[in-house]
């Protein structure tokens, strides 16, 4: 789930563990290793509005190291080879998801310039015409600290500039002087959004303890109760990341706190917020082993998903059922195999409806979770049903890459905080 700035979030989908992993290779052999023996993750395709000839000649560079690796892999001739390869695959992946997130990043930020923030709009101008080099060269020439003591809008202009050439550097991976040009805005822009974003880019892109001042620091400041638990569910994401768990669960549980308040006053527009401090508490606790609280926080976050979806099934049927999923690994990982296979089995039936209506989005969930499926079966000693419902995983991944060359698939991060 994503507030109106970024709460970043945590999905409890792994492959769940099989059990004797010789004994599903020689049962299954080129099922599992066409399939990677991965669970992947679909992801968004680029909008073209905006975005031209430069930012799709970036994209066609990352697509083009994935296909070249995919065809190495064809071709290799060990599995030792194909083990590296897949490792390679994996991290090209990796990055071009990375980097097809960042331009959409941009993207909403070039549409939001207004034509009165007049050093944003010359160099979107420039960028649309010269190319994304120029436009930096253009604000790193702009003279910014001659308008400290100008008016509010010119502090303003100049702050959106900064962001502007931030995600210009950011396109270019030039992101210690992105890191440079958001710190700058944050000189000329002190709001909440503005801090926020530079703590998130932070937080992405590794700075961990500056990350962790910066969310400190925006919680010195008077916020509303909203972006308080917005700050403290990232900066508990971030202790988590860190296992840091006492301080995780210290701002996780303050989160909770706030959210149940807010909802209290206004569910339709907070419960869904409670349901995702709920599943990354629980994921916390599944981290420590802490199973019955994990279990007692999951049920909550799904009871909470089940009521939200009734009134609004296609905005939250998905989170019914990545919370599903989630259950059904606690299960698995306690090795509640009946447990896990119904959850799974609920978590399939949603996957099947979303993804016949959006198979881009949702035919890897499916596939991921007759991947799971399969691997229940195999603990099971089921290996006629596991090897039906990894083909019709292979299956979907096949349909995928097939039609949707411009889908990124990789691992996705554990537990999903969404």
């Amino acid at each position: 789930m994503v507030d109106k700035k970024i709460d970043i979030g945590k999905d409890n989908s792994g492959i769940a563990n099989s059990g004797d992993g010789n004994t599903i290779t020689q049962n299954i052999g080129n099922v599992i290793s066409d399939s990677f023996n991965n669970i992947h993750n679909s992801q968004i395709t680029i909008n073209n509005d905006i975005i031209d000839k430069t930012l799709n000649r970036i994209i066609d560079g990352y697509e083009q190291t994935v296909n070249d690796l995919k065809a190495q892999l064809q071709k290799a001739p060990s599995p030792q080879k194909q083990l590296e390869l897949y490792q390679k695959l994996e991290q090209a992946q990796n990055e071009l998801q990375i980097k097809t997130q960042e331009i959409l990043k941009l993207q909403e930020t070039l549409k939001s310039i207004q034509p009165d923030e007049e050093i944003a709009t010359r160099a979107k101008e420039i960028f649309e015409t010269k190319g994304i080099e120029q436009a930096i060269e253009y604000l790193s020439g702009v003279e910014f600290d001659k308008q400290k003591d100008l008016a509010d809008k010119y502090m303003q202009n100049t702050a959106k500039a900064l962001k502007v050439k931030a995600e210009f550097l950011v396109i270019q991976n030039r992101y210690d002087e992105a890191k440079e040009a958001y710190e700058k805005m944050t000189q000329y822009d002190r709001s909440f959004d503005a801090l926020f974003e530079y703590a998130v880019f932070l937080q992405e892109q590794n700075y961990f303890q500056e990350a962790i001042k910066g969310y400190k620091n925006l919680l010195d400041l008077e916020l509303t109760q909203a972006n308080r638990a917005l700050t403290l569910n990232n900066l508990a994401n971030l202790y988590s990341d860190q296992n840091q768990n006492q301080e995780a669960l210290k701002a996780y549980q303050e989160a909770l706190k706030i959210r149940r308040d807010l909802a209290q006053a206004n569910p339709s527009v907070y419960n869904p917020y409670v349901a995702t401090t709920l599943n990354n508490l629980a994921v916390l606790y599944s981290d420590q082993n802490q199973n019955q609280q994990a279990l007692k926080a999951y049920q909550e976050a799904l009871s909470i998903r089940r009521d939200l979806a009734q009134a609004n099934p296609s905005v939250y049927n998905p989170d019914v059922a990545m919370t599903l999923n989630n259950l059904a690994v606690l299960y698995s990982d306690q090795n509640q195999n009946q447990q896990a296979l119904e959850a799974y089995q609920e978590a399939l039936k949603k996957y099947r409806d979303l993804a016949q209506a959006n198979l881009t989005i949702f035919g890897s969930k499916l596939a991921q979770t007759l991947n799971n499926i399969a691997s229940i079966y195999y603990s099971r000693n089921q290996p006629n049903e596991a090897l039906v419902a990894y083909q019709e995983a292979l299956k979907i991944y096949r349909t995928l890459d097939k039609n949707n060359p411009k889908i990124v698939t990789t691992h996705p991060p554990l537990p999903q905080k969404p």
